[in-house]
């Protein structure tokens, strides 16, 4: 997976980039909005791994923003810390 590999190499997990005129949007977003509960688990995984997003909020509410709602469920119950 791409999202290993990233890490792998030390990439910035915390790189912020903008999603359809959302910013501060990293990595862990991106995979959140998309629904890819697999790099979810790889990036928060990662002690330094930003979970807020300025006015989007944390990766909750971006997952019931984008409708992913299997992902929230998992969220919820994984990592429910």
């Amino acid at each position: 997976h791409a999202a290993s590999t990233l890490i792998h190499w030390g990439t910035m997990i915390n790189a912020v980039a903008t999603f359809h005129q959302t910013p501060e949007l990293t990595p862990l977003a991106f995979a959140v909005i998309k629904g890819h509960q697999h790099c979810v688990d790889l990036f928060l995984e990662q002690q330094s791994v930003k979970i807020t997003f300025g006015k989007s909020g944390n990766i909750l509410h971006l997952a019931i923003t984008y409708n992913q709602n299997e992902l929230l469920t998992h969220l919820i119950k994984k990592h429910n810390e």
